[in-house]
Formats: C-alpha cells, structure tokens, sequence
C-alpha cells in the first residue's frame, strides 16, 4: 500500500502553503497598530476620514461598512473620503481580519494595549459598543453609535467639501 512518490504533488503542496503564507503576510502587513497615541495624531492631521470603530464579534458592523462603503462610492459629492476600520479585538485573531468588509476600508487598523483605555482615548463617553462611528475633519470628530442616516451623512459630505481633494 506505498504511494509512489510523485514530485509534483510535493511541489504543489509547497506551493500551495508558501501561496498561503505570502498572502497572510501581506493581509497582516496592510493592518496599522491603533494605540493609546493613535486617535490624537490621526484627528491632528487635519484630513476629513470616516472611522468606524468594530469588533469581529459585532453582527451589525459589516452591514454598516457595506453600507458606508456603498454610500461613500455613490456619492454626488465629487470627492473621495477615506474609510478606516479599527478592530478592537483584532490582534490575537488575525485569520479574523480576512472577512469581506474589513477589505473595504481604505486602511485598517488592529487595537493594541488595553481596551478600556483606548476607548478612553477615543471618547471619554464611549463604552465600547460598535459600530462606533467618527466623522473625523477640522481636527474634530462627530460619533455616531450605529450606522449614520443618509441625511446626517450627506450634510457631514457636503460639510467637508471644500476642505477635501477632488477624486
């Protein structure tokens, strides 16, 4: 009951595993570190963006991304606002990251360090419940707690106009 040994099989199943560990290196090298410091140098630099805040437990952040997503491509606006996604929990569960609308953000960011302070260095008032949305421009942020009405997102778009970069 010896199987012969077949060299392409071999070098398929090596393939196939370095095919693998290239692309979950490159998914875990497009994730930032979100610290403590983060939420301050982002508002500072003074570029309109949507954050939102999620978890990869939270049921109702991929449809709020979708949605966000959708709404940002579709927009009359003329202008092209980026969409970030922190995970709060990311950081152990990097296989976690690899669901669908985490590939919608512009950029993506994983917490690192304590919970409680980080949400504390985000909103004094936010206790962690996602999606947890900023609407990030003139060194300010507007949250939302849930998906944002087309109306408040709209006035927020055409708000930032002027002070953001066509597409």
């Amino acid at each position: 009951m010896w199987k012969r040994f077949n060299p392409w099989r071999s070098w398929r199943n090596s393939g196939l595993l370095l095919a693998f560990f290239l692309i979950s290196t490159i998914a875990q090298a497009a994730t930032l570190d979100f610290t403590t410091q983060s939420w301050n140098r982002f508002v500072q630099q003074n570029k309109a963006a949507i954050v939102v805040f999620t978890s990869t437990d939270c049921s109702h952040c991929p449809a709020v991304v979708e949605a966000l997503h959708q709404q940002l491509q579709n927009g009359k606006q003329g202008h092209r606002v980026p969409l970030h996604l922190v995970v709060m929990d990311g950081a152990d569960e990097p296989e976690a990251l690899q669901h669908g609308h985490y590939s919608l953000a512009d950029q993506l960011w994983v917490f690192q360090g304590n919970s409680a302070a980080l949400q504390y260095s985000v909103n004094s008032k936010w206790r962690g419940i996602t999606p947890y949305i900023a609407l990030v421009s003139q060194q300010q942020a507007d949250f939302i707690l849930g998906k944002p009405d087309r109306a408040r997102l709209q006035d927020w778009l055409e708000k930032i106009k002027s002070t953001y970069p066509a597409k």
